[in-house]
This record gives structure tokens, C-alpha cells and sequence, in this order.
């Protein structure tokens, strides 16, 4: 992100790692000996002082944007740095949803991860399927479409067979071809995949693909979770 943000927060110097030739040590190249191959960190102090004052243009903006609360800065350079670091942003913010937060919780997918899915008090809903339960909504990411979807994954029925609900007559599928005919959105603009064609009509064929993405994701999740759930 920080790569994206204005010139003058990005004047950063890391001395490369170099042999007694002057050539890049091969050292440097093998992670594992990476910090032991270090010989010198050189961070410029005008270089950190615009690094924090972008942080505080992050908060503040944060804080508008979720809080809607306006913060004002005390740092004269981050006082500076906040008509272009508000330029920068403003291009990303509501329904491209782009933007994301310094505490990225609060990133507008993330947060209705969190409400809608984490805490959510859905009874049939344990651990583990609210984890295939945030595969599927990642899948589009479209907050939309899945309160289309909740219904059907607050059944018991449904977690008989996750992914069979997903097939081209499964009854998600169903609900989420009536939803793309009623001029409903599938997925959000960071899905730059094009559908494989799979049927002739559009708006089938995008839901196919979208359903089907779904259900690989849920074999993701199936083979996933045992791992996330190892303490060792």
C-alpha cells in the first residue's frame, strides 16, 4: 500500500547487501541467511518521519471513514501530507470498496466477515462451518448476494452436502440466478477472471462459474481446516 501512496512518503534507502566485489552477496539471496548476511540498515530519518506521518493520515482517515469521527492531526507534516493523501484515497472509497484501513478489520469485507459471519447467532453454525461459511462468501465478496445465499446455509440440510447446493441445479444456485435476473451483482470488480463459457446465456453462465468457484473453494476449505486446527 505504501507503494501507492504520495512521493514524499516513500523516500526509503535499504543499502543492498554486497561482497568484498562490490557484486550483491549470494548470501543475500538465500532467505535463511538473509539476516545474518546483513551488514548494514540504513533508514533515513526524513524517510520515517514521512512514513508516520502517512500512518496518521491512515487514522485519520479510518476514523472518518468507519467511526465518523474527524481526528485532527497535530504533526505540521502529517498536516502537510493529509490534501494529497485524501486525493489519493478518495478515488477508492465507497461502493468501489478498494480502500483499505490501517487496522484492516475494518476494511468493508473484513468487518462484515467479522459481523455477519464470526459473531453471527446462527444456531447451526459451528466453528468449523462458519470457516467454509467465509469461502463462500469470499468467493464474490458481494454482501448482497450472500444475505441471498444465508438463508439456505442456516438449514441443517445444507451441511449435509455444502458443495452440492452449489451445482448447477442446487438450490443456491437457484436463489442466485433469480437474484442476477433481478439486475443483482455476482461478484464485486476485483474479479478480473473472464467465465469460462459454460452455457450460452450471460447471466447462467456467470452464476455457474461463480457456483463453481464456490464449490472448489469449499474443497479448499475442507482440506484447510484440519491444518488451521493443528496446535502443533
Amino acid at each position: 500500500e505504501l507503494s501507492r501512496a504520495p512521493p514524499s512518503a516513500q523516500r526509503w534507502r535499504l543499502d543492498r547487501v554486497r561482497g568484498d566485489d562490490g557484486l550483491p552477496d549470494a548470501r543475500a539471496r538465500s532467505p535463511s541467511r538473509a539476516m545474518g548476511a546483513a551488514r548494514e540498515l540504513v533508514v533515513e530519518q526524513s524517510a520515517l518521519r514521512d512514513f508516520f506521518a502517512f500512518l496518521q493520515c491512515q487514522l485519520r482517515m479510518e476514523a472518518r471513514e468507519r467511526l465518523q469521527t474527524d481526528v485532527e492531526l497535530k504533526d505540521p507534516l502529517a498536516q502537510e501530507f493529509w490534501p494529497l493523501f485524501e486525493a489519493w484515497v478518495r478515488p477508492n472509497l465507497g461502493k468501489r470498496e478498494k480502500w483499505m484501513p490501517f487496522h484492516t478489520v475494518l476494511g468493508a469485507h473484513e468487518l462484515f466477515a467479522v459481523q455477519e459471519i464470526h459473531h453471527s447467532d446462527v444456531p447451526c453454525w459451528n466453528e468449523k462451518r462458519r470457516f467454509l461459511t467465509l469461502f463462500i462468501y469470499r468467493t464474490h465478496c458481494r454482501r448482497d448476494l450472500f444475505r441471498v445465499q444465508r438463508p439456505h446455509l442456516e438449514k441443517e440440510a445444507f451441511w449435509k452436502d455444502p458443495a452440492k447446493n452449489f451445482s448447477n441445479v442446487g438450490p443456491v444456485t437457484k436463489a442466485m440466478l433469480e437474484y442476477r435476473k433481478g439486475g443483482g451483482t455476482i461478484q464485486t470488480s476485483a474479479f478480473r477472471c473472464i467465465p469460462k463459457r459454460l452455457v450460452k446465456d450471460d447471466d447462467t453462465n456467470l452464476v455457474f462459474n461463480v457456483a463453481r468457484r464456490t464449490q472448489t473453494l469449499l474443497e479448499v476449505a475442507e482440506n484447510v481446516w484440519p491444518i488451521v486446527q493443528d496446535a502443533d
